[in-house]
């Protein structure tokens, strides 16, 4: 037996095996604007809730064949955000009260009930269903956006590799360590766990969207993007012009995006760029470059660029022209001062960027 209601309702579940009571607990609930489906038959009821999606279950405890304990324990390992209500006597109260204990219940109205009372409570527990029920599709959302960043970088990664021939015919092989110079650009989203707490899903999607900007700018310039874990992206370059060209180009356009938002909803990046010897083992990035970079972008503004002075006096004059001294600085974990360069000014960055 169905009332119908709103298609977009909450829809609740009835059970009862004598037919007058569940119809007026339908017809109760029905005038309280939620979308009720009756059942005399405890299996039936079962069978429904497993296969088409309720907010609430509310049944009777005393039903031929099946106890409403019975049911809404079956309830709760097959749809477990489903909220479950047990209607019951005095004579079935301990069981009740252990059921709600054991977490198989979320509440028991006692019998004789007040109609008041039972349509204020299911409408509470409907309202605990939704608010469960958006933070679930939420995770699942967010789950989905995350692995397809992950193949998206992964994806464009391996492209690139394979275009330089530095895919192994042999993934079992073994691993060689390799010291080289290097260039390396670390980046980083300036409070991005607040941005990803307020809207996780739209901070995610532009993430996305930024960090395959930042991506191509990297690859143009002759970049290898070594890996981008959350919101920090790692990359090395041949050199430090490449990489503070990049780096300048890809902050210009992400700024320019940055200003199409609302201001609680921009996202801005920090760079830093240092050069050095680094240690290179199966593709991954190791050495006092990588912690210099990682500890320069920490140190620019929101919208800018950190240089270290290994990669400074390396630069030719038209990049180390637009750059801004900020003297020496100390940087955890490294045991010299290590002189800092800025771009743009910090003055202009400062105005630019929130």
């Amino acid at each position: 037996m169905t009332v119908p209601a709103a298609a977009d309702s909450p829809r609740v579940l009835v059970v009862d095996d004598e037919p007058p009571v569940c119809t007026a607990l339908c017809r109760l609930l029905e005038r309280a604007s939620l979308d009720t489906t009756g059942f005399n038959d405890p299996f039936d009821a079962a069978k429904a809730a497993r296969e088409e999606p309720f907010a609430l279950v509310l049944s009777d405890y005393l039903m031929p064949g099946m106890t409403g304990l019975e049911l809404l324990r079956e309830v709760a390992r097959a749809v477990p955000l489903t909220r479950r209500i047990l209607i019951t006597g005095y004579a079935d109260l301990d069981q009740a009260i252990d059921a709600f204990n054991e977490g198989v219940i979320h509440r028991f109205i006692r019998k004789p009930w007040s109609n008041e009372e039972l349509v204020e409570v299911c409408r509470e527990e409907v309202r605990l269903f939704q608010r469960a029920n958006r933070s679930h599709q939420s995770r699942h959302e967010l789950e989905r956006l995350v692995r397809r960043r992950t193949q998206l970088l992964r994806t464009a990664m391996d492209l690139v590799r394979e275009g330089a021939g530095e895919l192994l015919e042999d993934e079992d092989a073994p691993e060689e360590t390799a010291e080289r110079p290097a260039t390396v650009l670390i980046t980083d989203v300036v409070g991005y766990s607040r941005l990803i707490h307020d809207n996780p899903t739209e901070t995610l999607e532009t993430l996305t969207a930024h960090q395959m900007l930042l991506f191509g700018h990297i690859t143009r310039h002759g970049g290898r993007v070594v890996d981008a874990p959350g919101d920090n992206m790692l990359a090395e370059f041949p050199n430090p012009g490449d990489a503070v060209r990049a780096a300048i180009t890809a902050q210009q356009e992400l700024t320019a995006r940055a200003h199409d938002q609302a201001p609680n909803r921009q996202m801005w990046f920090r760079m830093g760029i240092a050069h050095g010897e680094v240690l290179v083992r199966g593709g991954e990035l190791f050495g006092d470059a990588v912690n210099i970079a990682a500890r320069l972008q920490a140190l620019a503004q929101p919208g800018g660029v950190c240089v270290s002075h290994d990669a400074y006096r390396r630069l030719p004059e038209p990049e180390r022209s637009v750059m801004a001294a900020l003297g020496e600085q100390r940087l955890k974990n490294i045991p010299r001062p290590v002189p800092v360069y800025h771009w743009p000014e910090v003055a202009k960055a400062a105005d630019s960027a929130p």
